[in-house]
């Protein structure tokens, strides 16, 4: 027992601790292992005040080379390199440097630490997999939902677009009954001029014709008697479709025979006619007339033409008025 309090049993050398000892401190720290010149120096065991230990080799009475830190609960703080009672460099100690007692306990330790880090590793596997689970189960809710919401955004649309068909031909049906005169003729006028009674548009270079009434042939013709014919009892209704560009109407016409045969002389047309004729090879004018089982035509820059109206009046020529 020294004056402080500390106390040693173990191997002394001329009068001084050396080989094998055990040491208690006054704060409760123990240290087991070898001494040489009253100082921990080789392989040791040393117990912190806090119950943390260091099992490792020591010169000079602190930690120096390969040891091993670990906590009062067993578990791992860090393992490697020493120097002067700092830690240096991690690395996995040779346990062959070390004394068999300490050989064991650090085997146990590491054990428990792998089972630990297993269990944790398993832990954690289980809670990636659950948020996983949980993110996909959201993601679909969110998709369900979201489906839902198109489809009920879906079934109001087409609720309100059946309503405004069924009002639209409610309309057209009605106009349609109060027109006098010859019926396709105001048709055409409309698809072509924009109102039932204007036969040429507002350049007078093109003029709505019926070229067959018994055939139902209708279109237009130019300052120099050249012409498009549309055969309009071998339109499909279903393809008659609208678009705007530049802003004005294009129809386009598609039928299983021959719907058009275009025999255009003037070049005096209006610019859009010009465009939409030249995208087909149509314009200039030929020598030839050509027939086509489709066409694009563009309709009279005006304002004056309400949609349902126009596509109406082309489905009622094709469907009824021309139908054989």
């Amino acid at each position: 027992t020294f004056p402080d309090g500390e106390t040693y049993d173990g191997e002394y050398r001329n009068g001084l601790r050396e080989g094998r000892g055990s040491a208690i401190y006054p704060d409760g720290a123990k240290y087991e292992g070898n001494w040489k010149n009253d100082k921990k120096e080789g392989v040791g065991l040393y117990i912190s005040s806090n119950g943390n230990r260091f099992i490792g080799r020591f010169a000079n009475n602190v930690p120096e080379g390969e040891g091993i830190e670990i906590s009062k609960d067993g578990k791992i703080i860090r393992e490697g390199i020493y120097k002067n009672n700092s830690f240096q460099t991690s690395k996995e100690i040779d346990l062959t440097k070390f004394l068999p007692e300490h050989i064991e306990v650090i085997k146990a330790i590491k054990l428990e630490e792998a089972k630990r880090l297993e269990e944790s590793e398993r832990k954690a596997q289980e809670e990636a997999e659950r948020k996983a689970q949980e993110e996909a189960e959201r993601k679909a809710q969110e998709e369900a939902d979201r489906k839902a919401q198109e489809e009920a955004e879906a079934k109001m649309i087409a609720e309100e677009q059946e309503k405004q068909k069924k009002l639209d031909d409610a309309k057209f049906n009605a106009l349609f009954d109060l027109i006098s005169g010859n019926k396709k003729q105001k048709l055409i006028n409309y698809i072509f001029n924009g109102s039932f009674d204007k036969k040429q548009n507002s350049e007078k270079n093109i003029t709505v014709k019926i070229f067959d009434e018994e055939k139902c042939i209708l279109g237009w013709e130019d300052q120099w008697n050249g012409y498009i014919k549309l055969l309009w009892k071998n339109i499909d209704p279903s393809s008659i479709e609208i678009k705007e560009s530049n802003g004005f109407k294009i129809i386009n016409l598609i039928g299983i025979k021959e719907i058009a045969e275009v025999g255009i002389k003037s070049k005096n047309l209006p610019s859009n006619f010009i465009q939409v004729l030249e995208e087909q090879s149509l314009f200039p004018p030929k020598s030839e007339p050509k027939k086509l089982k489709s066409i694009s035509l563009p309709v009279s820059k005006t304002n004056n033409y309400e949609l349902y109206i126009l596509k109406r009046s082309m489905k009622k020529l094709s469907q009824e008025l021309c139908k054989n």
